[in-house]
């Protein structure tokens, strides 16, 4: 359901209706806050890796020439 069709739902119900959806999106918003998740930047989350991408590169390359003599 798009937000649209949401609106156009809630704008075809009686207002006493109209209010306790209100009153409830309200409640939910107080007690359940929606947070946002914290961003990792690849740069914190990777710092521990000692390679730049091409050595990554060289390495897997090796790989696939190693699992390709195997066969």
């Amino acid at each position: 359901m798009t937000v649209t069709e949401l609106i156009s739902k809630f704008e075809a119900l009686p207002q006493r209706q109209q209010e306790e959806v209100t009153e409830f999106v309200d409640f939910l918003a107080t007690r359940h806050p929606v947070r946002p998740k914290p961003r990792v930047s690849a740069m914190g989350k990777y710092a521990h890796v000692q390679t730049s991408s091409e050595e990554f590169a060289r390495r897997k390359s090796e790989e696939i020439d190693l699992e390709d003599r195997k066969r």
